[in-house]
């Protein structure tokens, strides 16, 4: 996105124009400074890997809900009705759209997926992993998170994606059986697509 005019850019739909962002999405263009700040970071490689990341989990979560615990996807539907206001659906509702409201949270979770450190934690033993897994909890507002038996986005994350090097081209394999933890739900395997927000330039 745009800091400098507050305007959400991407990623783009064709056809659509740029959306202003008012104050009331003032942590969208807060998430944009600590996308620069993981960028300067990490590189742009390791970090377009964290955040696509983030949005594919957050996608898998805002489609489950559960409904034992508050989440994130109520600051997500109020972000899309704001950014889509009701009625007017058939104008404005665009991806670019659905992106920029789990945008903030996408950027959360990519500082802990894109980080060596983290990624070591997840892919380590029980205890590393529990770590790596109150992380996450913390940074979803849910401290007591544990992934779900049947294997949620993080799940199949942590076991498919932490042990591999970012960005790699080779498909998504599980764990080499010797570090697969005792007892580890193995989540079916399953492709994912989609797109990063890639930051613009602005001064």
């Amino acid at each position: 996105m745009c800091t400098r005019h507050r305007y959400w850019i991407g990623p783009p739909d064709a056809g659509q124009p740029a959306t202003p962002l008012g104050p009331e999405l003032a942590e969208i263009v807060q998430a944009q400074w600590r996308h620069l700040r993981l960028l300067r970071r990490y590189g742009t490689a390791l970090t377009f890997d964290a955040v696509l990341t983030g949005f594919l989990i957050c996608g898998h979560l805002w489609d489950y809900v559960p409904g034992e615990w508050p989440g994130p996807w109520h600051r997500w539907t109020r972000r899309a009705h704001i950014l889509i206001p009701a009625g007017l659906e058939a104008t404005r509702f665009s991806a670019s759209r659905i992106f920029a409201a789990a945008y903030p949270e996408a950027v959360d979770l990519a500082g802990v997926t894109g980080s060596p450190t983290w990624r070591g934690l997840a892919a380590g033993d029980a205890r590393q992993r529990r770590q790596f897994i109150a992380e996450i909890g913390r940074r979803l507002g849910h401290p007591g998170y544990r992934p779900s038996e049947y294997g949620d986005a993080i799940a199949h994350w942590i076991e498919y994606d932490s042990w591999h090097p970012p960005s790699g081209r080779t498909p998504p394999t599980p764990r080499p059986a010797t570090t697969a933890p005792p007892g580890w739900p193995r989540p079916a395997r399953r492709a994912s697509s989609g797109k990063n927000a890639a930051p613009c330039s602005s001064a």
